[in-house]
């Protein structure tokens, strides 16, 4: 008998990084998009989330009883800039948050995978529940996303480049997701946890690029500290309530 030889499957032609560029500016304004459509023209109740950034943003301060004051910044900026507030421009301000921060993953995915995976790292990420059953809240945790993402591709950028501007931009990156949620300090110490454990505090070039990260991050905080301050911690009072046995579910639970 003859042997018959069956040809091997042709692998996929290499993606070009700005096929996958294209691509991605593409889906990121059609979800943009969609998404703002959406909440102009479907009849729903803000969230409570939501509400709370558009009371704030009429009387922005350097911080609130609750939560740092950037999201509702922001939030004010746009009701200035397209006369809202509306429950469109709070979608909007939601899903350009989470617009941004796919950008962040893309690129610090193309730092280390082909241009096919990195479009395919986004579109994993564009499932977390962020991007969809919580598409249209805007609060603090979906502003953070976008300064979280871009701390962790400046601070890879660093490491790997040594370039003053990558640990600027680092500073800048955490002092903002800093002043969107406290809870980014979780993120920004897993950071610190990779310097000590690859012994990068041995390069000296490391060192002197987390020293200026550290420098920008503090002076970029001094107005919320003085408004913490002056007001007695309102935000560290409000999370040590939030804490309190009597608020805490699991307490509860095995009372």
């Amino acid at each position: 008998m003859s042997s018959v030889e069956v040809a091997a499957p042709a692998e996929p032609a290499p993606l070009p990084l700005s096929t996958a560029r294209h691509q991605l500016l593409l889906f990121g304004a059609a979800y943009l998009i969609l998404w703002t459509v959406c909440a102009a023209l479907i009849p729903r109740a803000m969230h409570i989330d939501s509400i709370e950034q558009v009371v704030w943003s009429q009387s922005w301060q350097w911080g609130y009883y609750k939560h740092p004051p950037l999201p509702s910044a922001l939030m004010r900026a746009l009701n200035l800039a397209f006369g809202g507030p509306s429950q469109a421009l709070t979608a909007f301000a939601a899903q350009g948050s989470s617009v941004v921060a796919m950008g962040y993953v893309w690129l610090l995915a193309r730092q280390m995978l082909a241009p096919r995976l990195t479009v395919v790292a986004v579109l994993l990420t564009s499932l977390l529940s962020y991007h969809t059953i919580n598409a249209l809240t805007l609060n603090h945790n979906t502003v953070s996303l976008p300064f979280t993402a871009a701390a962790f591709y400046y601070f890879y950028r660093g490491v790997v480049s040594g370039k003053r501007r990558h640990w600027l931009c680092l500073g800048v990156a955490a002092a903002l997701a800093m002043l969107t949620k406290y809870s980014a300090v979780l993120a920004l110490a897993s950071l610190l946890v990779f310097v000590i454990t690859q012994r990068l505090w041995r390069d000296a070039r490391v060192l002197r690029g987390l020293a200026l990260s550290l420098a920008v991050f503090g002076i970029l905080l001094i107005p919320h500290v003085h408004w913490l301050i002056v007001n007695h911690f309102p935000t560290f009072h409000y999370a040590e309530h939030q804490l309190a046995p009597s608020k805490n579910r699991f307490v509860e639970l095995l009372r």
